[in-house]
């Protein structure tokens, strides 16, 4: 959950981590709590309580993941998890278009 002080609190995932211990959140401006995120400058603060929620494992050699649009983002970590595994991942991604595809580079990469 990320919480905009004095404007509301949202729900939101991870889309990046790394192994120097940076996180990143991907957003789609939305409504009135994304536009002031999204015109957040660097520095300013923000709250984040979590996580919720439930882990899974992954079980074999191959993975299938899919998700759409803005859903892609909590999907990221997973697909860079798969792959330090070694497991092999295949994803689908859909939207209405292709510009409202987030990480298709990285996805097609």
């Amino acid at each position: 959950m990320v919480w905009i002080l004095g404007v509301d609190e949202i729900p939101l995932s991870l889309s990046l981590t790394d192994h120097k211990g940076h996180s990143g959140i991907t957003v789609a401006k939305v409504g009135e709590a994304t536009d002031i995120l999204c015109s957040k400058a660097p520095g300013e603060q923000v709250g984040v309580r979590g996580p919720y929620g439930n882990g899974f494992e992954t079980v074999g050699g191959e993975a299938l993941v899919v998700g759409g649009g803005i859903g892609l983002a909590p999907l990221m970590p997973l697909t860079e998890a798969l792959s330090r595994r070694g497991v092999k991942a295949t994803i689908i991604a859909g939207a209405k278009t292709k510009a409202a595809l987030p990480f298709i580079e990285t996805i097609n990469s």
